[in-house]
């Protein structure tokens, strides 16, 4: 009679352990993606964005003779 229920008991604990290491995986993706997104958008605009900057200030600096700090 003890080993039928713990065989019940151990088999409800294993189910319940699988459970939760599929949530915390779910969740661990979740952030990986939200981290992504959050780190990737002010990199891409950086990297867009200063030589931009510096190309339209050079440009200025031909065309209508600014100073390069303005």
């Amino acid at each position: 009679m003890d080993r039928i229920w713990y065989v019940m008991i151990h088999t409800k604990i294993k189910k319940q352990k699988e459970e939760d290491i599929s949530m915390s995986s779910i969740f661990s993706v979740i952030m990986m993606i939200l981290l992504a997104v959050v780190g990737g958008f002010p990199t891409i605009a950086i990297t867009v964005c200063i030589p931009v900057i510096i190309i339209w200030k050079i440009y200025r600096k031909l065309k209508y003779g600014y100073s390069l700090y303005r």
